[in-house]
């Protein structure tokens, strides 16, 4: 007889019967969404858990789940059962989904500082409950204060821990707490005592994803980059000697974590350094962050496949010239990369010498002429799939705007010529971020700018095109129908033009992602927008294919393929955060 079998049978039938059914569809559940299979399990779980007296809970991650006192007796002899099978997916019931915190919960296993009472508003509770609800009636602030009140080794157990149940507790926007926390760790003095505290952290963390994927024992995939960077530089903190399973901590950004990074890539042993940044450089979501980081650590670790590595990303990066010119700038510091830098240019298309010879804002549509206006309505269709004559695009005022049109507060229009000053693109950029590029004169669509990455079939276009869109100064921009300057040929080097797009707000966020009706989109990494003049209110913000994303209606931890109309995984889900509040995040 198994150890479940034991606990089972300490319980009356039907109950016994049905929990052990229950259980047993729960592990038919695989990778692949099965609906009739995640209804059975439905069916089943109500079954057990209704006799035992428990009822569904509305709100997912949000569900309430009171104290274990209040568990009536039979509803703890199940919980007590339940306690040691992980991988349940109970997150629509009032019972934690992760085993290990049903554990404390009951106090099978010690509570931790999650489970240890907290003295709030004149009670006594768990400080999960407290802070459960907290982020319930959305006090996000208040359990925030909660947790950075602990010292730094206690708020580090803290911070893993939540992390790890994502499916019990609503998660508020960690990521300010968890950098703060890195940024004191790599502060301390390496120590024995710090050791103490670290080590552990460290150790739970790669145990904990190094074990088979289980249902709510923590998120599917790989350590979270803020945590696992945290538990890295705990280990640098401690002093150890970094050993090859904690290379998979290793997570590389810039800014505020620039030097952590590099600091991080020194204390990997050189035999196994460039393998373990190679495997960091491919965790990072998009191929703007790649470059920008292997362009950052070269200088100080001149690692010849990292170069050759970051230099294969280029083609996908916002601007491959000037990424060009910072690894010719790494060949004089390190002329050991100058021959994988050669040969990469070697491989390279021609690309064509363009320069930007005028900018055209506060368009109306006299301004235009009729290439021009037919020009403006493709774009727009090719934006939003919006069927608009020009005069009607540019007639739109601030509150007509339904974020699928181009707005034409956030409308420009570039002559970009060659090197023998006649007119070669007409490009037009719009609601910030977006734009379509055209053959001069013509309503051929030669490239297109989706969240300020250019996209074209032509190489040599793809890596021409974005110096003639970035910011431009004040100066340059014109009213349209103004008189324009005579065209210059462009010079021998000519430095690279702004994009500036005329009275645009700052944009803190992106603005509309344009849609692109044909061509592959790739995910490409946001920029920070230049400053812009007036401050008039932008187009709706749309999403790009890409990254991560956390709010889905119910969320599961399992990467399980569904049929696209379905949105109910049953074996996790998870409401989005409500009112999720952005923290000012650090750069990475």
């Amino acid at each position: 007889m198994t150890n479940l079998d034991d606990r089972l049978a300490r319980l009356t039938d039907p109950l016994s019967s049905l929990l052990r059914h229950a259980i047993a569809i729960s592990g038919e559940v695989g990778e692949e969404y099965d609906e009739p299979l995640e209804a059975r399990v439905d069916e089943a779980w109500q079954a057990a858990l209704g006799e035992a007296g428990f009822s569904k809970a509305e709100g997912y991650v949000r569900r309430a789940i009171g104290l274990a006192s209040e568990l009536g007796e039979v509803q703890r002899a199940v919980v007590e059962v339940l306690a040691h099978v992980p991988g349940l997916a109970l997150n629509e019931w009032p019972i934690y989904t992760a085993a290990w915190l049903r554990r404390r919960w009951l106090g099978i296993d010690p509570p931790g500082l999650l489970f240890a009472d907290v003295d709030y508003e004149g009670s006594s509770a768990p400080l999960i409950h407290v802070l459960r609800e907290l982020l319930r009636t959305d006090h996000d602030d208040e359990a925030r204060r909660l947790i950075t009140e602990h010292r730094l080794a206690e708020r580090l157990d803290l911070l893993v821990d939540l992390s790890l149940a994502d499916l019990d507790i609503e998660v508020i926007d960690m990521s300010e707490l968890i950098e703060n926390a890195t940024l004191e760790l790599a502060e301390l003095e390496p120590s024995e005592s710090v050791a103490a505290w670290t080590v552990p952290v460290a150790e739970r963390l790669l145990v904990s994803f190094a074990q088979p994927f289980a249902i709510g024992e923590r998120p599917h995939g790989e350590i979270p980059e803020l945590i696992a960077r945290m538990a890295l530089t705990g280990l640098l903190a401690a002093g150890v000697t970094l050993e090859p399973r904690h290379d998979a901590l290793l997570r590389l950004g810039w800014g505020d974590f620039e030097a952590l990074a590099l600091r991080s890539i020194a204390a990997i042993p050189e035999e196994r350094r460039e393998a373990a940044v190679l495997a960091a450089l491919e965790r990072l979501l998009f191929a703007n962050y790649r470059v920008r980081v292997s362009t950052m650590l070269l200088r100080k670790f001149p690692m010849v496949e990292v170069a050759r590595y970051a230099l294969g990303q280029l083609m996908e990066i916002d601007n491959p010239a000037g990424a060009l010119e910072l690894f010719d700038r790494l060949t004089i510091k390190h002329p050991s990369l100058a021959e994988v830098v050669a040969e990469h240019r070697a491989t390279m298309p021609e690309v064509p010498k363009l320069a930007l010879a005028s900018v055209q804002t506060e368009l109306s549509f006299d301004d235009l002429d009729h290439v021009q206006r037919r020009q403006l309505e493709i774009a727009n269709e090719r934006y939003g799939s919006q069927v608009m004559t020009a005069e009607a695009i540019l007639n739109q005022t601030e509150d007509e705007g339904d974020g699928e049109t181009i707005m034409p507060s956030f409308l420009e229009l570039r002559t970009i010529v060659g090197p023998d000053g006649e007119p070669r693109y007409d490009a037009w950029l719009y609601n910030v971020d977006s734009g379509t590029i055209f053959a001069a004169g013509t309503e051929d669509v030669v490239a297109e700018v989706i969240q300020f990455g250019v996209e074209s079939d032509d190489a040599g276009l793809r890596i021409a095109l974005p110096p003639m869109l970035e910011d431009v100064p004040q100066k340059k921009a014109k009213r349209a129908g103004a008189k324009k300057p005579a065209v210059k040929k462009a010079a021998a080097k000519k430095k690279p033009a702004a994009k500036k797009a005329a009275k645009k707000t700052p944009a803190a966020k992106k603005a509309a992602a344009k849609k692109k009706p044909a061509a592959k989109k790739k995910p490409v990494a946001k920029k920070a927008a230049a400053k812009k003049a007036a401050a008039k209110k932008k187009p709706a913000a749309k999403k790009k294919p890409a990254a991560a994303k956390k709010a889905a209606a119910k969320k599961k931890p399992a990467a399980k393929k569904k049929p696209a109309a379905k949105k109910k995984p049953a074996a996790a889900k998870k409401k989005p955060a409500a009112k999720k509040k952005p923290a000012a995040k650090k750069k990475r």
